[in-house]
């Protein structure tokens, strides 16, 4: 028999109505602006001659922007605003990534990315090749999988073989040699890789977040977004007072408007990068739809007190 959700913690239609009643208007404009941002993607790409540089800042990147400001779009709907934080994280990593590259020396930038993601699917490819180094460190953690035949494992490793060819030879060609020597200098003994930014010359993403001079959005949306991913802030869940207890809601309105206010920006500047490198006659128009279809419903949004529920211990 399926559980039924705890009420006190959960309700998840309560939740969504109340973002439909309270935020229907600005959770329409961010759908709209999740709908610009893919048609930008298609726009970029079919009318560059694409490279390597088009392929990490659009292709990846700024679809990777999109892709976490529908996940928020998903997520606020129905209610669940604390969990948004994780995509806003995530998407404005995105986003300084993306200017960074853009800012200068972008070929080499977005080479050091693209090779950083190469090594990393050869680690896991060797990581599952059946009696390389790498396969009887992770072994054990592999007892999770589906048992396979012999012939099944001989196929695989054959395929995986091939695999690990062929990415050597796209990391040994002419272009990206020198990065992949760089790489493999720079991890020394340890078992995994510097992340690529290190190789494309900078130390931290908050020194990405410094040269760009968004080091205020940085502290704001990566610090908070960090105490979602790594449970350490206790206010978010439960506060005890006394012989009561006060419960947060696992779906709730909380904090709607904070996010909102940081979200919407930086995807709107994200998108104001990419047309600046890519389709500078796009950015008046770009312009006129924040005014025209977008400011309002994003400064008019209101303010939901949320009341937490409060229980005797």
């Amino acid at each position: 028999m399926p559980n039924k959700p705890n009420p006190f913690l959960l309700d998840r239609d309560q939740a969504a109505a109340d973002a439909n009643l309270h935020f229907s208007e600005a959770l329409s404009a961010v759908e709209d602006i999740v709908n610009y941002g893919s048609n930008l993607i298609i726009r970029v790409l079919k009318t560059t001659e694409v490279g390597i540089l088009e392929m990490v800042t659009i292709g990846i990147l700024l679809k990777h922007v999109v892709s976490m400001f529908d996940g928020i779009h998903i997520l606020l709907c129905n209610g669940a605003v604390y969990s948004s934080n994780l995509q806003l994280r995530s998407l404005l990593e995105a986003s300084l990534y993306m200017q960074w590259i853009l800012k200068q020396d972008s070929e080499h930038r977005a080479s050091c990315f693209y090779v950083g993601d190469l090594r990393r699917k050869l680690q896991w490819n060797r990581r599952h090749q059946i009696g390389t180094p790498e396969n009887q460190e992770y072994l054990p953690g592999f007892n999770w999988r589906k048992p396979r035949s012999e012939r099944e494992e001989a196929e695989l490793n054959l395929e995986l073989q091939k695999d690990e060819q062929a990415l050597g030879d796209i990391l040994n060609a002419d272009e990206f040699r020198h990065i992949n020597q760089t790489f493999a200098k720079l991890r020394k003994n340890k078992k995994y890789d510097v992340p690529w930014y290190k190789v494309a010359g900078t130390k931290s993403v908050f020194q990405i977040a410094d040269d760009l001079q968004r080091t205020v959005e940085y502290e704001f949306i990566y610090t908070f977004g960090s105490e979602v991913i790594h449970p350490s802030s206790c206010q978010d869940h439960v506060a005890f007072d006394g012989d009561t207890v006060s419960y947060v809601h696992i779906r709730s309105l909380e904090g709607i408007n904070v996010l909102l206010r940081a979200a919407i920006p930086t995807t709107l500047w994200t998108y104001q990068i990419a047309l600046k490198h890519f389709r500078p006659t796009e950015i008046a128009n770009f312009s006129k739809r924040y005014v025209d279809e977008w400011r309002k419903p994003f400064w008019s949004m209101k303010k939901v007190e949320i009341k937490p529920i409060v229980e005797k211990l």
